[in-house]
């Protein structure tokens, strides 16, 4: 059957139609949440805007390849404000940036009393995005700490990034976490490649 002929075949059962109707209503309901989140999001995109970062959306930052110093302090005072989950993953997501760990101990406080998954994704790769030498013991203890769960993923690349023995050995040692290994094994695969070229 073409795709023409499923089309007309839909049509004649009126799938087509029904279709077509969830399609429409699934997209007016993406559009209103868009606009939601945009009005909560009102003070934070204000607040950019005083420091010259003129956004629709804090995702904005995240999906751009400039530096935004002057919008990481912003970022770090609106991080445990009460806004829609998805406003505050993407808060956590643009201080994923090595410059932000002025914030160290704000964001792993968040990421410690985070219950949302996504948030706590994002505040994990905040961490893994920010660390440095000083604070890869703190990291190193959170990504051994099962009880984080698959979070603790995010945080990975902090580790791969540093190239500091005590990351080196980390990645090994969580060779056999349930949550971490397909991960490792890629990390440790590269790394060995790279030994041996």
């Amino acid at each position: 059957m073409t795709a023409a002929e499923l089309i007309a075949a839909q049509k004649a059962s009126g799938l087509y139609y029904e279709l077509e109707a969830k399609r429409a209503a699934h997209a007016a309901e993406a559009r209103k949440q868009e606009l939601e989140n945009r009005k909560a999001a009102a003070p934070l995109l204000e607040e950019l805007r005083s420091v010259g970062w003129d956004v629709t959306s804090v995702w904005t930052l995240v999906n751009i390849d400039e530096a935004y110093p002057e919008a990481l302090p912003v970022l770090v005072r609106h991080l445990g404000r009460p806004y829609p989950a998805v406003v505050r993953e993407g808060i956590a997501r643009a201080l994923a940036v090595r410059r932000a760990v002025f914030a160290w101990d704000v964001v792993r406080d968040e990421y410690l009393k985070e219950n949302d998954r996504d948030v706590k994704y994002g505040l994990a790769a905040a961490l893994g995005g920010m660390v440095d030498r000083q604070h890869l013991d703190e990291l190193i203890a959170l990504v051994t700490d099962r009880r984080n769960g698959p979070s603790r993923l995010f945080m990975l690349h902090g580790l791969q990034r540093l190239r500091d023995p005590r990351a080196a050995s980390t990645l090994e040692k969580l060779e056999d976490d349930p949550d971490l290994y397909k991960q490792i094994a890629i990390i440790l695969r590269r790394r060995r490649r790279r030994q041996r070229a």
